[in-house]
């Protein structure tokens, strides 16, 4: 409910709303290849390789 919140509405501007989403993009596109990385080494260290 702060004067610094991202989610007053009205306030943002076009090209920052897409910035915003590019960056979530990236962001959810490296999170993706974390898990995947993470998951590729458990089950290396699983089978014991």
């Amino acid at each position: 409910m702060g004067k610094h919140s991202l989610d007053t509405p009205g306030r943002k501007r076009k090209d920052l709303d897409a910035t915003k989403l590019d960056w979530l993009d990236v962001a959810t596109k490296v999170i993706v290849l974390v898990t995947v990385i993470v998951k590729l080494v458990t089950a290396m260290l699983h089978v014991g390789l």
